[in-house]
């Protein structure tokens, strides 16, 4: 799996920020050590039938709650073991994950002949 350096915003608050994210499915993984948002652990879980089960958790932000923003697979299946401890932030609740290497994966321009 390639990684990638993505932030994590909510408004102007960075929630976190690293070098080493994953992306599976379209949903970025950011390493536990690199989120900096205050998260408290939910009592939402769910089922990926590849993943495994899944642990939601709150957002604390400037006073207010985020329900469920954000998720986290303890001990995932075998197939997705990279993204063990690694959190994920829920579109939905108004948090933008920011990929910022894009460019790197965009292939260079074939060389113009004239």
């Amino acid at each position: 799996m390639q990684r990638h350096t993505v932030t994590a915003t909510f408004g102007d608050t960075v929630l976190g920020r690293t070098d080493h994210a994953l992306q599976i499915e379209g949903t970025y993984y950011i390493p536990e050590q690199d989120v900096t948002a205050e998260l408290r652990i939910s009592l939402l879980t769910t089922l990926c039938i590849w993943k495994g089960i899944a642990r939601y958790q709150h957002l604390e932000i400037d006073g207010q709650t985020i329900r469920n923003a954000a998720w986290t697979y303890l001990v995932p299946s075998q197939l997705a073991w990279p993204i063990r401890r690694m959190v994920a932030f829920a579109p939905a609740a108004g948090i933008i994950v920011h990929r910022e290497d894009t460019e790197l994966d965009v292939p260079p321009a074939p060389p113009v002949h004239r």
